[in-house]
């Protein structure tokens, strides 16, 4: 298990150039990834960058936005739930109340798949690794981790022992079989 500290992210700019992100954990070369996991910051309304090949995972984290994605409109809050898309797909995002921030997964297509749900609804390990991200401070052994903070876990991994209360989003890679 790898403790990975929010404020050791550098920021980089989007691939469109229109805001920016802090990477938490990638699996694979930077340009060709098979999973990444980063937290975007949204300060104005605008398209989102193009993925080809790719699945994304988008959970609001702060503020709130409306996105436009291959013609549906999908509202998000912050504290919602994720919505999942594809990468390729134009997407507009209407910042509504901001600035605003994102936790966005994304897997290679045919690669890995993810599963992104509230940590307080999971509580196992992944047999091709996971990420847990926390939206709170939390105590975890004699190490207390701060709001952005992460864990990576490796395959077969378990989650370590940590409050109940513990808050955050619980981030499960498998890699797919052909």
């Amino acid at each position: 298990m790898q403790v990975l500290r929010a404020p050791d992210r550098e920021p980089e700019p989007w691939k469109n150039g229109r805001g920016e992100t802090r990477e938490i954990a990638r699996s694979g070369p930077r340009d060709r990834f098979h999973w990444r996991v980063s937290v975007a910051t949204i300060t104005e309304s605008g398209p989102f960058s193009h993925f080809p090949d790719v699945v994304r995972s988008f959970v609001l984290l702060q503020g709130k936005v409306r996105l436009q994605v291959a013609g549906s409109v999908i509202s998000l809050d912050a504290g919602g739930a994720p919505t999942t898309f594809d990468g390729a797909a134009g997407v507009d995002c209407a910042l509504i109340e901001g600035p605003a921030s994102a936790l966005n997964v994304m897997t290679r297509r045919g690669k890995y798949s993810a599963g992104v749900l509230p940590l307080e609804h999971q509580r196992c390990g992944s047999s091709d690794g996971a990420v847990i991200v926390f939206t709170a401070p939390v105590l975890l052994a004699s190490e207390r981790l701060t709001m952005g903070d992460a864990l990576l876990l490796e395959p077969g991994e378990p989650l370590p022992d940590m409050s109940a209360a513990a808050s955050g989003w619980h981030i499960l890679f498998r890699e797919d079989t052909p």
